[in-house]
């Protein structure tokens, strides 16, 4: 059962990684959907379904639908779908099994038809839709994460979602012979004060007003991380000194386990490198791995080829390393610095107080 305060369009589902393995399912039957109509659950076809496995040349899933016009939310402590405090010998129709019945004493029915939510107690009046199978065999699945298709701009139905602190904050400074990735680097921690010591209160995210030095030169690598996926950052400047960072090339990158199994656990979110783009028309660029799709918006400098290829352009996918844009190049190039506009925001450069927010899930 899969439930929320709004009417909703689909789910995206992430899995349980291991080297290169994917831990998604495999369903030889059919798997049924259903929603509440107010009388009865009415079965309906999704748009899209992955049946719960990995979406092609992605790292998760993706099952929607159109939303039906005549879905009503359903408490889940109404009988048959779970019995109440009153029921105690009732018995109801299982909804993944075939026939028979499911016993009262097969589920905690006063955990699931209240849920505590923030230390409020609610009810289970949502809009909801289930999923089963009845026939065909099975290969179970690990989700990881469950998510909205389509996110909503509110949550809760009338409350903005409360805010998320980062669960650790740490700055690499690398040794300048060794690199980026190489060993002799310095590590700091900036989720308190006082440093290494961990002693202090807590920085950054904080309603304190701490404040600490951002990236001070090309050697500084920051690290934010969360106990859960993410997708943005919202920066704020101590007024009276103004971070200017327009001379610089920002590279934004996630951690892969998929990736890390073929040897790239660090993935390119925006500030791609290029390595070289060929004589042609539409010249070919090549970078690390780029995640765009044909279509998205990049803005290139840095370009050293003639003519340069900087400014902004829409690409067309060739590989998961190169791509085009409808530039005549009569000498190849060597050199440039890729934002990827559908990855990330306009304020990634992170001039002054902002936000830099990314797309989720790249992958």
């Amino acid at each position: 059962y899969f439930g929320s305060n709004s009417k909703f369009d689909g789910l995206r589902y992430s899995f349980l990684e291991y080297g290169s393995k994917i831990a998604s399912g495999t369903y030889a039957g059919n798997i049924q959907w259903q929603y509440w109509n107010g009388t009865a659950w009415t079965g309906f076809t999704p748009t899209a379904d992955a049946k719960f496995g990995v979406d092609s040349g992605k790292i998760y899933g993706t099952t929607y639908w159109t939303v039906p016009t005549d879905w009503i939310k359903r408490d889940l402590g109404t009988t048959p779908d779970m019995h109440t405090a009153n029921d105690a010998t009732q018995n109801w129709p299982a909804p993944f099994a075939a026939s028979g019945t499911t016993l009262p004493e097969d589920v905690n029915s006063l955990g699931i038809s209240k849920v505590d939510h923030g230390d409020e107690r609610r009810g289970t009046t949502r809009y909801w839709v289930r999923v089963y199978v009845r026939t065909g065999s099975i290969t179970t699945g690990y989700i990881s994460t469950v998510e909205l298709y389509t996110k909503p701009n509110l949550f809760h139905d009338f409350r903005c979602e409360d805010p998320e602190f980062l669960s650790e904050i740490w700055k690499y400074t690398h040794n300048a012979t060794t690199g980026r990735e190489g060993h002799g680097g310095t590590w700091l921690a900036l989720n308190m004060t006082g440093g290494n010591a961990g002693t202090g209160s807590r920085l950054l995210w904080d309603t304190r007003n701490e404040t600490t030095d951002f990236i001070g030169g090309s050697t500084d690598t920051w690290y934010f991380g969360s106990e859960k996926p993410f997708n943005g950052l919202s920066f704020h400047a101590f007024q009276g000194t103004i971070p200017d960072y327009s001379n610089v090339k920002f590279v934004w990158q996630w951690y892969s386990n998929y990736f890390g199994s073929l040897g790239e656990s660090w993935q390119t979110i925006s500030g791609l490198t290029i390595t070289g783009n060929t004589v042609a028309n539409p010249t070919v660029i090549t970078t690390e791995r780029h995640h765009l799709d044909t279509g998205d918006s990049v803005i290139i400098s840095g370009s050293n080829s003639t003519p340069t290829i900087n400014g902004t352009h829409t690409v067309t996918v060739i590989s998961a390393t190169t791509f085009s844009i409808p530039i005549n190049v009569t000498t190849a190039g060597t050199a440039g610095h890729v934002v990827c506009n559908n990855h990330i925001t306009a304020t990634e450069a992170m001039s002054g107080s902002g936000n830099a927010a990314w797309t989720e899930d790249r992958g």
